[in-house]
Protein backbone atom coordinates (compact mmCIF):
# COMPACT_ATOMS: atom_id res chain seq x y z
CA UNK A 1 0.00 0.00 0.00
CA UNK A 2 2.80 2.49 0.99
CA UNK A 3 4.21 1.65 -2.91
CA UNK A 4 1.45 2.47 -4.24
CA UNK A 5 0.73 6.01 -2.20
CA UNK A 6 4.02 6.53 -3.29
CA UNK A 7 3.66 5.60 -6.40
CA UNK A 8 0.51 7.78 -6.73
CA UNK A 9 2.23 10.72 -5.42
CA UNK A 10 5.08 11.11 -7.09
CA UNK A 11 3.88 9.75 -10.64
CA UNK A 12 -0.26 9.78 -10.82
CA UNK A 13 -0.92 12.78 -9.12
CA UNK A 14 0.86 15.58 -10.74
CA UNK A 15 0.08 13.91 -14.16
CA UNK A 16 -3.90 14.11 -13.19
CA UNK A 17 -3.03 17.77 -11.71
CA UNK A 18 -1.83 18.84 -15.14
CA UNK A 19 -4.19 17.20 -16.94
CA UNK A 20 -6.85 19.49 -14.31
CA UNK A 21 -5.23 22.47 -15.27
CA UNK A 22 -4.63 21.62 -19.28
CA UNK A 23 -8.70 21.38 -18.83
CA UNK A 24 -9.37 24.08 -16.82
CA UNK A 25 -7.13 26.47 -19.37
CA UNK A 26 -9.24 25.16 -22.20
CA UNK A 27 -12.67 25.52 -20.73
CA UNK A 28 -11.45 29.05 -19.39
CA UNK A 29 -10.31 30.34 -22.92
CA UNK A 30 -13.28 28.90 -24.45
CA UNK A 31 -15.66 31.09 -22.09
CA UNK A 32 -13.43 34.27 -22.70
CA UNK A 33 -13.62 33.37 -26.70
CA UNK A 34 -17.71 33.78 -26.85
CA UNK A 35 -17.57 36.36 -24.32
CA UNK A 36 -15.04 38.63 -26.85
CA UNK A 37 -17.65 37.76 -29.47
CA UNK A 38 -20.69 38.69 -27.39
CA UNK A 39 -19.51 41.60 -26.33
CA UNK A 40 -18.07 43.09 -29.66
CA UNK A 41 -22.03 41.90 -31.03
CA UNK A 42 -23.40 43.99 -28.49
CA UNK A 43 -21.10 47.12 -28.75
CA UNK A 44 -21.45 47.55 -32.22
CA UNK A 45 -17.73 47.36 -32.53
CA UNK A 46 -17.80 43.94 -34.78
CA UNK A 47 -20.67 45.95 -36.98
CA UNK A 48 -18.04 48.67 -37.72
CA UNK A 49 -15.23 46.00 -38.00
CA UNK A 50 -17.30 44.16 -40.67
CA UNK A 51 -18.17 47.37 -42.47
CA UNK A 52 -14.09 48.56 -42.47
CA UNK A 53 -11.27 46.82 -42.33
CA UNK A 54 -12.44 43.59 -43.42
CA UNK A 55 -14.83 45.21 -45.96
CA UNK A 56 -11.34 46.70 -47.62
CA UNK A 57 -9.45 43.45 -46.97
CA UNK A 58 -11.72 41.74 -48.97
CA UNK A 59 -11.20 44.01 -51.77
CA UNK A 60 -7.09 42.55 -51.87
CA UNK A 61 -8.34 38.70 -51.86
CA UNK A 62 -8.52 38.75 -47.74
CA UNK A 63 -11.94 36.77 -45.84
CA UNK A 64 -11.42 37.58 -42.68
CA UNK A 65 -13.22 38.15 -39.31
CA UNK A 66 -10.80 40.06 -37.02
CA UNK A 67 -12.93 39.88 -34.06
CA UNK A 68 -13.15 35.91 -34.45
CA UNK A 69 -9.60 35.90 -34.69
CA UNK A 70 -8.57 37.96 -31.94
CA UNK A 71 -11.04 35.97 -29.80
CA UNK A 72 -9.04 32.66 -31.39
CA UNK A 73 -6.01 34.22 -30.09
CA UNK A 74 -7.14 34.81 -26.58
CA UNK A 75 -8.60 31.73 -26.48
CA UNK A 76 -5.37 29.63 -26.96
CA UNK A 77 -3.19 32.39 -25.09
CA UNK A 78 -4.75 31.26 -22.47
CA UNK A 79 -4.78 27.48 -23.18
CA UNK A 80 -0.98 28.34 -23.81
CA UNK A 81 -0.30 29.42 -20.32
CA UNK A 82 -2.66 26.75 -18.96
CA UNK A 83 -0.18 24.29 -21.00
CA UNK A 84 2.92 26.11 -19.47
CA UNK A 85 1.57 25.60 -15.73
CA UNK A 86 0.49 21.97 -16.42
CA UNK A 87 3.78 20.70 -17.27
CA UNK A 88 6.16 22.84 -14.75
CA UNK A 89 3.89 20.23 -12.63
CA UNK A 90 5.28 17.28 -14.26
CA UNK A 91 8.29 15.12 -12.51
CA UNK A 92 10.25 16.09 -14.89
CA UNK A 93 11.30 18.55 -16.82
CA UNK A 94 11.31 19.09 -20.75
CA UNK A 95 11.97 22.41 -21.24
CA UNK A 96 9.33 24.43 -20.85
CA UNK A 97 10.62 27.69 -19.71
CA UNK A 98 13.04 27.98 -22.90
CA UNK A 99 10.51 26.73 -24.91
CA UNK A 100 7.13 28.64 -23.59
CA UNK A 101 8.08 31.38 -22.17
CA UNK A 102 9.29 33.33 -24.86
CA UNK A 103 6.11 32.53 -26.68
CA UNK A 104 4.09 33.46 -24.35
CA UNK A 105 6.30 36.96 -23.26
CA UNK A 106 5.25 37.86 -27.05
CA UNK A 107 1.86 37.39 -26.95
CA UNK A 108 0.95 40.89 -25.19
CA UNK A 109 2.37 42.58 -28.30
CA UNK A 110 0.31 40.01 -30.50
CA UNK A 111 -3.02 40.94 -28.28
CA UNK A 112 -2.31 44.79 -28.52
CA UNK A 113 -1.96 44.37 -31.94
CA UNK A 114 -5.19 43.33 -32.16
CA UNK A 115 -7.12 45.29 -29.98
CA UNK A 116 -5.76 48.32 -31.73
CA UNK A 117 -7.04 46.81 -35.37
CA UNK A 118 -10.24 46.24 -34.04
CA UNK A 119 -10.82 49.58 -31.85
CA UNK A 120 -8.67 52.02 -34.67
CA UNK A 121 -11.15 50.28 -37.30
CA UNK A 122 -14.26 51.02 -35.30
CA UNK A 123 -12.85 54.79 -34.62
CA UNK A 124 -11.56 55.26 -37.76
CA UNK A 125 -15.07 54.41 -39.47
CA UNK A 126 -17.15 56.49 -36.73
CA UNK A 127 -14.66 59.50 -37.48
CA UNK A 128 -14.80 58.40 -41.61
CA UNK A 129 -18.85 58.89 -41.30
CA UNK A 130 -18.74 61.98 -39.26
CA UNK A 131 -15.95 63.25 -41.92
CA UNK A 132 -18.89 62.54 -44.86
CA UNK A 133 -21.91 63.92 -43.44
CA UNK A 134 -20.70 66.95 -42.53
CA UNK A 135 -18.46 67.84 -45.73
CA UNK A 136 -21.93 66.61 -47.68
CA UNK A 137 -24.02 69.35 -45.90
CA UNK A 138 -21.17 71.99 -46.70
CA UNK A 139 -20.12 71.18 -49.95
CA UNK A 140 -21.53 68.39 -52.22
CA UNK A 141 -24.24 70.89 -53.13
CA UNK A 142 -21.52 72.99 -54.90
CA UNK A 143 -19.58 70.56 -56.07
CA UNK A 144 -21.97 68.84 -57.91
CA UNK A 145 -23.53 71.77 -59.61
CA UNK A 146 -19.61 73.09 -60.41
CA UNK A 147 -18.70 69.38 -62.26
CA UNK A 148 -17.90 67.81 -58.83
CA UNK A 149 -19.57 64.96 -57.80
CA UNK A 150 -19.74 63.35 -54.64
CA UNK A 151 -16.79 65.27 -52.64
CA UNK A 152 -17.70 64.59 -48.88
CA UNK A 153 -17.45 60.47 -49.96
CA UNK A 154 -14.30 61.20 -51.49
CA UNK A 155 -12.18 62.76 -49.23
CA UNK A 156 -13.97 60.48 -46.43
CA UNK A 157 -12.53 57.24 -48.03
CA UNK A 158 -9.76 59.38 -48.31
CA UNK A 159 -9.36 60.20 -44.76
CA UNK A 160 -10.39 56.66 -44.12
CA UNK A 161 -7.50 54.78 -45.93
CA UNK A 162 -5.08 57.53 -44.26
CA UNK A 163 -5.96 56.54 -40.59
CA UNK A 164 -5.88 52.82 -41.95
CA UNK A 165 -2.15 52.66 -42.94
CA UNK A 166 -1.57 54.90 -39.70
CA UNK A 167 -3.25 52.07 -37.82
CA UNK A 168 -1.42 49.38 -39.82
CA UNK A 169 2.23 50.90 -39.33
CA UNK A 170 1.27 51.29 -35.50
CA UNK A 171 0.31 47.34 -35.49
CA UNK A 172 3.89 46.72 -36.97
CA UNK A 173 5.32 48.33 -34.15
CA UNK A 174 3.53 47.16 -31.75
CA UNK A 175 4.58 43.76 -33.07
CA UNK A 176 8.67 44.67 -33.03
CA UNK A 177 8.44 45.29 -36.97
CA UNK A 178 10.89 48.25 -37.95
CA UNK A 179 8.94 50.86 -39.79
CA UNK A 180 9.49 54.56 -38.49
CA UNK A 181 10.83 55.59 -42.08
CA UNK A 182 7.50 54.23 -43.46
CA UNK A 183 5.64 56.07 -40.86
CA UNK A 184 7.53 59.35 -41.87
CA UNK A 185 6.95 58.62 -45.47
CA UNK A 186 3.36 58.31 -45.21
CA UNK A 187 2.65 60.87 -42.97
CA UNK A 188 4.52 63.31 -46.01
CA UNK A 189 3.03 61.74 -48.36
CA UNK A 190 -0.40 62.15 -46.84
CA UNK A 191 -0.38 65.95 -46.37
CA UNK A 192 1.01 66.26 -49.85
CA UNK A 193 -2.15 64.28 -51.24
CA UNK A 194 -4.55 65.96 -48.84
CA UNK A 195 -3.21 69.96 -50.03
CA UNK A 196 -2.85 68.72 -53.73
CA UNK A 197 -6.80 67.45 -53.56
CA UNK A 198 -7.69 70.90 -52.09
CA UNK A 199 -5.48 72.50 -54.50
CA UNK A 200 -7.58 70.85 -57.06
CA UNK A 201 -10.82 71.20 -55.73
CA UNK A 202 -10.09 75.19 -55.93
CA UNK A 203 -8.65 74.52 -59.34
CA UNK A 204 -12.34 72.90 -60.68
CA UNK A 205 -14.70 75.64 -59.10
CA UNK A 206 -12.43 78.88 -59.98
CA UNK A 207 -14.16 79.17 -63.35
CA UNK A 208 -17.32 78.60 -61.85
CA UNK A 209 -16.64 80.65 -58.45
CA UNK A 210 -18.55 84.13 -59.89
CA UNK A 211 -21.77 82.06 -60.80
CA UNK A 212 -21.96 80.33 -57.62
CA UNK A 213 -21.10 83.39 -56.09
CA UNK A 214 -24.33 84.80 -57.70
CA UNK A 215 -26.74 81.86 -57.46
CA UNK A 216 -25.65 81.52 -53.75
CA UNK A 217 -26.63 85.50 -53.38
CA UNK A 218 -29.92 85.08 -55.74
CA UNK A 219 -31.11 82.18 -53.52
CA UNK A 220 -30.18 82.84 -50.13
CA UNK A 221 -31.68 86.62 -50.24
CA UNK A 222 -34.74 85.15 -52.43
CA UNK A 223 -34.25 87.35 -55.35
CA UNK A 224 -35.13 85.11 -57.58
CA UNK A 225 -37.08 82.15 -57.00
CA UNK A 226 -38.60 79.77 -59.78
CA UNK A 227 -41.78 80.48 -60.73
CA UNK A 228 -41.10 84.11 -60.89
CA UNK A 229 -41.10 86.33 -64.23
CA UNK A 230 -37.51 87.12 -65.02
CA UNK A 231 -36.44 90.46 -67.83
CA UNK A 232 -32.76 90.34 -68.30
CA UNK A 233 -31.06 91.79 -71.37
CA UNK A 234 -33.13 90.33 -74.36
CA UNK A 235 -34.62 88.04 -72.65
CA UNK A 236 -38.07 87.76 -70.63
CA UNK A 237 -39.85 84.82 -69.52
CA UNK A 238 -40.81 82.42 -66.29
CA UNK A 239 -37.76 81.14 -64.34
CA UNK A 240 -38.11 77.44 -64.32
CA UNK A 241 -35.28 76.04 -62.60
CA UNK A 242 -32.54 78.44 -59.98
CA UNK A 243 -29.46 76.81 -59.03
CA UNK A 244 -26.10 77.42 -58.29
CA UNK A 245 -24.44 77.72 -61.95
CA UNK A 246 -26.83 79.09 -63.96
CA UNK A 247 -30.89 79.98 -64.13
CA UNK A 248 -32.61 78.03 -66.58
CA UNK A 249 -35.95 80.85 -68.22
CA UNK A 250 -38.35 79.72 -70.40
CA UNK A 251 -39.88 82.50 -72.75
CA UNK A 252 -41.67 82.50 -76.38
CA UNK A 253 -41.30 78.91 -76.72
CA UNK A 254 -37.44 79.16 -76.23
CA UNK A 255 -35.38 77.73 -73.03
CA UNK A 256 -32.58 80.08 -72.32
CA UNK A 257 -29.85 79.09 -69.85
CA UNK A 258 -28.77 82.08 -68.40
CA UNK A 259 -24.80 81.70 -65.98
CA UNK A 260 -26.21 83.98 -62.74
CA UNK A 261 -23.37 86.14 -63.36
CA UNK A 262 -24.73 87.35 -66.22
CA UNK A 263 -27.89 88.19 -64.39
CA UNK A 264 -25.60 89.60 -61.65
CA UNK A 265 -23.53 91.69 -63.89
CA UNK A 266 -26.81 93.35 -65.62
CA UNK A 267 -29.79 95.72 -64.43
CA UNK A 268 -32.54 92.69 -64.41
CA UNK A 269 -36.23 92.94 -63.47
CA UNK A 270 -38.40 90.42 -62.01
CA UNK A 271 -42.07 89.90 -61.44
CA UNK A 272 -43.18 87.39 -58.87
CA UNK A 273 -46.42 85.50 -59.22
Amino acid sequence: MNLLAIIVDEHLLPFLSAGLVLLLGYILGDIVKQAVIRIAEKTGIRQKVRFGLQKEAKKFGFDIDIIYITSLVLKYTICLIGAFFALRMLPFDIGTSSLLLPIISYVPNILSAMCILIFGSALIELFADVVKYKLRDVFDEDADEAGVSNFSTATASYVRYFLYVIILLTVFLQLGIKADNLMTLVLISGTIIMITMAVLFIISTKEHAANISAGKYLKTNKILLKGDMLEVENVDGEVEELNLMMTVVKANGKTYYIPNSRIMNNVFSTRRK
